[in-house]
C-alpha cells in the first residue's frame, strides 16, 4: 500500500475521534436538564454546565410549577441572569427563559395569567450600581415590560454605593404590586426598601425604613393581614445578636417593631417568616451556649400584633439551620433547612425537612442530599396535602435547580 492512503486513513480516523470528543463536550455545555431519572422518585433537576440556583416556586393557574431563580448556564452575557422555569405536574420541563437582571428572588402570577418576576439588577461584586428589578411576562415567558427601582438619594455621594436588592413581590387587594427589598450599606447594616406600584410598574409610594448606624440585617419579607408588610432579620441589642420582626402597613408606615433577644443562645438569625392566618411563624438559626457549641434551628410564633406566643429551639447532635417555613393545613408547620455531616474532615450539607404540630412538637423528620452541598430555598404544602421543596443541588463544580415532591409523611413520591 502506498504512503498516501495510510496517511489519509490516519487523518480520517483522527477527524472522527476529534468530532466524537467535541460532540460530547458540546452536549455537556448545552445540556438543558439532568438525565432522565429512572428510579421513579420525584426529584427533578434542571440546569446546564454552570451554576443554576432555584429560589422560589408557585403553582400556576394551569397546575404547573413556576420557579424563579438565577442562571449562569443560560445567561445572555456570560454572567448570571434572572431565570424563569416552568415544569408540568410530573416535573417535565415546559420551558425556561433568561429574563435579564442578575438574580431572581420572587414570583407571583396575576389573575390575567401574567408572571411577576422580581429580583436584582446589577452585580455589586463588579462595582455595578444595583437596583430592585421587576419583570412582567406573559404566560409563555415573553417579556411585557421591565422596571428598575432605586432611591435617588442613594447616589448623592459618589464615593458611597449602597447595594439595593429585590427580595419579595406581592399582589395587593387592589391588584397593585408591593415590592420589598433591602438597601445594604455594609455587611451588617441594611434598611427595608418598600415600593408600591400600579399594574404598569409605576411608583405609587416609596419608602426606606430601618435603624441608622446600628447593626440591622434584613433576610426575608412577606405580606400579612390587610396588606401589611412583615420583615424578619437580625439586629443587635445590648451586645447580643437577636431576631427582629418589623410590620409596616400598605402605605409604608410603621405598625410595630419587635426584637427577640436570646436568653439561652449566643445569637439568633431570623431567616423566614410566613403569615399563618392568625399571626406569624418564623424560623431561623441559633447557636447554643453548651459545649461543644452547636448551631440549631428555632421556631417563633407571634400573633398579628407581633407578640410572642410560642418559642422553641430544636437541638440535634449535628449542626442544623432552619431556612424556610410554611403553615400546614392542620395548623402546624413544615420546616426545611440544612444539616451538616462531617466526613473525612469535610463538611457536607444535606437538606432536612421537619413537620411540627401547632404546639411545635416534632411529628417526623426526613434528611436527604447529594454528595455536595444542597440548599432548600422554598417549601409549600400543595392542595393535595403533599409538600414541594424547591432546592439547589450541588455537584462537583456546578449546581442545579431541583423540585422535590414529598408525601404528607415526608416520603419521596414515586
Amino acid at each position: 500500500m502506498s504512503y498516501f492512503p495510510k496517511k489519509l486513513i490516519f487523518i480520517t480516523l483522527y477527524l472522527i475521534l476529534f468530532c466524537v470528543v467535541m460532540s460530547v463536550f458540546y452536549s455537556c455545555k448545552t445540556q438543558n436538564s439532568a438525565p432522565i431519572d429512572e428510579s421513579g422518585v420525584y426529584i427533578k433537576m434542571f440546569g446546564g454546565a454552570r451554576n443554576d440556583t432555584a429560589r422560589r416556586s408557585i403553582i400556576n393557574q394551569d397546575g404547573q410549577y413556576a420557579i424563579i431563580g438565577t442562571s449562569e448556564s443560560y445567561s445572555t452575557e456570560e454572567r448570571s441572569d434572572m431565570y424563569l422555569l416552568v415544569a408540568d405536574k410530573n416535573g417535565n420541563k415546559v420551558f425556561g427563559k433568561s429574563m435579564g437582571g442578575s438574580r431572581g428572588n420572587s414570583i407571583r402570577q396575576t389573575k390575567e395569567g401574567d408572571y411577576l418576576l422580581f429580583g436584582t439588577f446589577g452585580d455589586s461584586a463588579k462595582s455595578e450600581k444595583t437596583f430592585m428589578y421587576l419583570v412582567k411576562a406573559k404566560k409563555n415567558g415573553d417579556t411585557l415590560w421591565t422596571r428598575k427601582y432605586r432611591l435617588a438619594s442613594l447616589d448623592a455621594d459618589p464615593n458611597k454605593m449602597p447595594n439595593v436588592a429585590g427580595i419579595t413581590i406581592e399582589i395587593t387587594n387592589d391588584n397593585n404590586y408591593m415590592l420589598l427589598g433591602s438597601i445594604d450599606y455594609s455587611r451588617s447594616l441594611s434598611t427595608m426598601y418598600f415600593v408600591k406600584t400600579d399594574q404598569n410598574g409605576n411608583i405609587l409610594r416609596e419608602k426606606a425604613y430601618g435603624f441608622t448606624n446600628q447593626y440591622n440585617y434584613i433576610r426575608n419579607m412577606r405580606t400579612g393581614a390587610n396588606n401589611d408588610v412583615v420583615s424578619c432579620g437580625d439586629a443587635q441589642f445590648g451586645g447580643k445578636d437577636g431576631v427582629r420582626l418589623t410590620c409596616l402597613n400598605e402605605f409604608g408606615n410603621l405598625k410595630w417593631d419587635y426584637n427577640y433577644v436570646p436568653t439561652t443562645s449566643v445569637f439568633f438569625f431570623g431567616y423566614d417568616v410566613k403569615y399563618t392566618g392568625n399571626g406569624y411563624a418564623m424560623v431561623g438559626t441559633a447557636q447554643t451556649q453548651v459545649k461543644p457549641s452547636l448551631t440549631q434551628y428555632f421556631l417563633l410564633v407571634m400573633n398579628t400584633f407581633g407578640e410572642l406566643v410560642l418559642s422553641k429551639n430544636y437541638v440535634n447532635e449535628k449542626n442544623r439551620e432552619g431556612y424556610v417555613i410554611a403553615p400546614t393545613k392542620d395548623g402546624g408547620y413544615i420546616i426545611a433547612g440544612i444539616e451538616e455531616t462531617v466526613t473525612s474532615g469535610a463538611i457536607q450539607r444535606d437538606i432536612f425537612v421537619e413537620k411540627l404540630t401547632s404546639n411545635g412538637d416534632i411529628e417526623w423528620t426526613k434528611t436527604f442530599g447529594s454528595a455536595k452541598d444542597d440548599i432548600p430555598n422554598d417549601i409549600i404544602q400543595q392542595p393535595n396535602g403533599t409538600y414541594l421543596v424547591t432546592a439547589t443541588i450541588g455537584f462537583q463544580t456546578t449546581a442545579m435547580m431541583a423540585l422535590i415532591n414529598l408525601s404528607e409523611k415526608g416520603d419521596f413520591i414515586r
